[in-house]
């Protein structure tokens, strides 16, 4: 693991046990008369009720990602990505979406990043998720 893998790491563990003692202070602030969660909730007594599946499924780095305040992203197209990476990246994305900042730095031009995500629609819709309300910066040189 080389020292910026492990910088990162100790970074995203740093923000994401201040996320959660953020969250218990708020929780205890609100003075609830009991805790509640989704977890807890019985859902087979409610028969009219659905599980949810996103909340629970979701993979945890997705989540983890999706709450630092930049996330930068370099040299994206420089290796093919597979569909699962793929898809994880437009999860982050979305999870990002309108609440915290994303940077991506690449050689290739939008058109060109088919060649990286290979589906279309996935490609088209990660483009989607990076441009709305957002600002390209095109510098015009190859490095």
């Amino acid at each position: 693991m080389s020292y910026r893998v492990f910088l990162a790491e100790l970074l995203l563990a740093e923000c994401d046990d201040r996320a959660r003692r953020r969250s218990e202070r708020r929780i205890k602030a609100a003075q609830f008369p009991r805790e509640k969660s989704l977890r807890a909730f019985d859902f087979d007594a409610t028969p009219t009720s659905t599980r949810p599946s996103s909340t629970t499924s979701r993979p945890a780095n997705v989540a983890r990602y999706g709450r630092v305040d930049l996330l930068c992203i370099d040299e994206l197209g420089y290796m093919k990505l597979d569909r699962r990476a793929a898809e994880l990246l437009f999860q982050v994305l979305t999870e990002r979406e309108e609440k915290n900042s994303v940077a991506i730095a690449s050689n290739d031009s939008f058109t060109g990043w088919g060649k990286t995500v290979t589906d279309p629609r996935l490609c088209t819709a990660i483009v989607d998720r990076l441009t709305f309300c957002g600002n390209v910066i095109e510098t015009g040189i190859e490095s």
